[in-house]
């Protein structure tokens, strides 16, 4: 896939990645939160629930902290 629907360029997206680290020191660089919000924005019915979800995570995590723009 060279380009995904509804986000920005490849170069964009990985300025913007998130890296998880696991206890055994593996890294995985993947896509950030709100880019995979805006990939699950589909026509599709199966998207939706994980779209819920996806933004129900990202609102408990930062609610004591919220971004203001």
């Amino acid at each position: 896939m060279s380009k995904m629907r509804g986000v920005n360029s490849f170069p964009d997206l990985w300025n913007r990645r998130e890296t998880l680290v696991d206890d055994a020191r593996n890294i995985y660089e993947i896509i950030s939160l709100p880019d995979l919000v805006c990939v699950k924005k589909t026509q599709r019915d199966k998207d939706w629930p994980n779209l819920r979800h996806l933004v129900d995570a990202h609102y408990l995590e930062n609610r004591n902290d919220p971004i203001t723009t």
